[in-house]
């Protein structure tokens, strides 16, 4: 319970990642740019990289916690959403690229987080 107490930011981030990335878009007549999905996924992964660090950090976790916590578990929930949308869902399509958007705005949101928290 202490966990989900320390994290719920976090937890609530991941349960709107994964509900967006569940929806159905194919028939929602978006118009955007070339690449704004990988935006996006930047930008999702970005919340989630920069909360997971926050509190870590705030619970004063060790290094390796710290890295475990904030990069490689995102890392791999990105990893599994696409595995997801590739293997069970005809109207997503996993993407290399998306994976790769996901673990940027990962590194983004935790490095701005490390940096203004070191100057606090």
């Amino acid at each position: 319970m202490n966990f989900f107490r320390g994290y719920w930011k976090s937890i609530l981030v991941c349960i709107c990642i994964i509900c967006l990335s569940f929806l159905n878009i194919s028939d929602a007549n978006i118009h955007t740019f070339l690449g704004a999905d990988k935006v996006v996924h930047l930008l999702m992964y970005l919340v989630l990289g920069a909360t997971l660090t926050w509190e870590s950090l705030v619970k004063k976790s060790k290094t390796l916690k710290l890295y475990l916590t904030a990069i490689i578990f995102p890392m791999l929930f990105g990893v599994a959403i696409e595995l997801v949308q590739y293997l069970w869902l005809p109207q997503r399509t996993g993407d290399g690229w998306d994976i790769l958007a996901n673990f940027l705005g990962i590194i983004i949101g935790f490095r701005l987080v490390v940096v203004i928290s070191s100057k606090l």
